[in-house]
This record gives structure tokens, sequence and C-alpha cells, in this order.
């Protein structure tokens, strides 16, 4: 299955599409629809890589 997000690749950078394959669901996974999202402020620190932990892309 391809997933569409927006990831950020670089410390600081801007969002832009990405696509992702992820693997076939297992027997213990589900599938959801998300239809709608937000931005909290933990999701800028991750972006901006302030706590120095950030793995790119953030997806």
């Amino acid at each position: 299955m391809t997933i569409s997000a927006y990831a950020v690749k670089a410390p600081r950078g801007t969002l832009a599409p990405f696509s992702y394959d992820e693997p076939a669901l297992g027997p213990h996974d589900i599938e959801m629809v998300i239809s709608h999202c937000g931005v909290c402020h933990s999701d800028l620190s991750l972006i901006d890589n302030a706590w120095k932990n950030s793995s790119y892309p953030v997806l």
C-alpha cells in the first residue's frame, strides 16, 4: 500500500508531499482513514529538531 503524506526532510525544512510503501497489514494491524489532522507545538519541535532527536523524514 502506498501512503501519501507530507514530510520534512531536514531540520527547519518545509513540509512537502511525500509517499512511501507500507507493507501488507498483519493479523494484529488495523487500517484507519484519517479525515482531519492538526499540527501542535511538539510537531514543530520535531521539524526544527529542537530536542536534538528527530529522525528525518519527519512525517
